[in-house]
This record gives C-alpha cells, structure tokens and sequence, in this order.
C-alpha cells in the first residue's frame, strides 16, 4: 500500500544542525553566529541552506578578486605614468622590474557574508501557500499521528 510522507522545512534547531554540519571545515571569522544565523532562515529548506553557504562562502573570493584587480589597475597606470615621464624627459632609465608578490590569503567567512547572500537568495518554498497548507492540512488529518490513526493496541 502506498504510503504518503511529509517532510516539513527544518525548524530552527534543525537548521542549526544543517548549518554546522555544511560549514564544517571551512575558516569562519569568530563573529559568526551558527544558532543567530538559524533563527534568521525561517522557511529554509536544506538545500537554500546550502546555496546560502555557498554564496556566503563565494564572498572572500569576490574581495580577494577585487582587490587584485585594483592592484594591477594601478600598477599600470604607475606604468603609464613613468612611460610618459620618461618621455618628456628624453633619457633612458632603467626598468623597474615589479617586486613578486606574496599568494593573497583569503579572509574568513563573515557573518556580514551570509546577511548579503541572504538578501540576494530566493527561498525555494513558501511558508504559506495554499498547497503546502492543503499538505500540512492532510497531514495532520490522515499522516503519522493525524486525526484518523487507529488506538495502538497493547498486547493481544
């Protein structure tokens, strides 16, 4: 006989557990609240949790990214700069030879990381809509535990 389950969004406790278990291993800066960042999700699924730790976790990159992109902006105007001095003043100089750069490190996870991919990531399921009503409804009606279970019998 088939059988209908309902598998309801984690509640804030669950999230929780969700959150630490998908951010295990990764290097999150001291501020960053795991039971405030639950409470702040009410309506996630597992699976938004996890695209906002991937979203959240995308945004030291993007700095990192940037902040490279700044640097070799500037290093060329540098260049451009000493290309056109060099220029007016008709004499050779030697080149300047770029000094090698350290491998950036990127920050930690903030928690401001999480609140900006928050406010960027749609929910995949709405808390009130009619269908997940009409479930939560027939759920309780004739699910585990509903109106319509049976007296557990004890003994013979």
């Amino acid at each position: 006989m088939p059988r209908r389950l309902l598998i309801d969004l984690p509640k804030e406790e669950e999230r929780a557990q969700i959150l630490t278990a998908l951010l295990r291993g990764e290097q999150l800066d001291g501020g960053v609240d795991v039971g405030g960042l639950a409470a702040l999700t009410p309506g996630y699924s597992g699976s938004d949790l996890k695209n906002l730790c991937i979203k959240a976790a995308f945004m030291p990159v993007r700095a990192l990214l940037d902040a490279e992109q700044q640097q070799a902006m500037a290093l060329q105007e540098q260049q451009q700069q000493g290309a056109q001095q060099q220029q007016g003043a008709q004499q050779p100089q030697r080149a300047q030879w770029a000094q090698p750069q350290q491998a950036a490190e990127l920050r930690p996870i903030l928690m401001e990381d999480f609140v900006a991919a928050q406010q960027t990531l749609r929910v995949s399921t709405a808390l009130d809509t009619p269908t997940r009503e009409s479930m939560m409804r027939w759920h309780d009606r004739f699910g585990e535990g509903g109106a319509n279970r049976p007296p557990s019998k004890v003994g013979f």
